[in-house]
């Protein structure tokens, strides 16, 4: 598998409890632990901004899986917020990890929890403030 690993941007706020859950999880879910660590190892941080595209905790993202061509609208949560009924995704997911940090129009291919490639595209990013207004 040729794993594609575009860069990705996390708020630092996100980034310490993130980190946290990870450690956290790395018993019960200890590859979700390591993806997860991965993808925030190596995540730049940036400070908040009316520029800020990238996935975000909190954040509405629109996104292609790859593997079955669909489209799904949901919002990355953290993990006592989580409703799949809602479309509200938890961090602790592979989805979830596979999605913090990515911008609009940027891929990641992942290995899910039956150990299947998966692969999906951020068509559109919002944050909270923006998908309320």
């Amino acid at each position: 598998m040729s794993t594609t690993h575009p860069p990705i941007s996390v708020f630092p706020k996100d980034y310490d409890r993130l980190i946290s859950m990870a450690e956290n999880v790395a018993q019960s879910d200890p590859d979700l632990a390591e993806f997860l660590s991965q993808e925030l190892n190596r995540a730049s941080t940036a400070k908040p901004s009316r520029k800020s595209r990238f996935v975000a905790m909190g954040s509405y993202v629109r996104f292609r899986d790859e593997s079955a061509g669909n489209i799904q609208d949901v919002q990355l949560v953290y993990p006592n917020d989580a409703d799949v009924a809602a479309h509200r995704i938890s961090i602790l997911t592979p989805v979830g990890a596979a999605l913090i940090g990515l911008s609009e129009g940027q891929s990641i291919e992942w290995r899910n929890r039956s150990g299947k490639v998966k692969a999906l595209t951020v068509l559109k990013v919002q944050s909270e403030l923006e998908a309320v207004a």
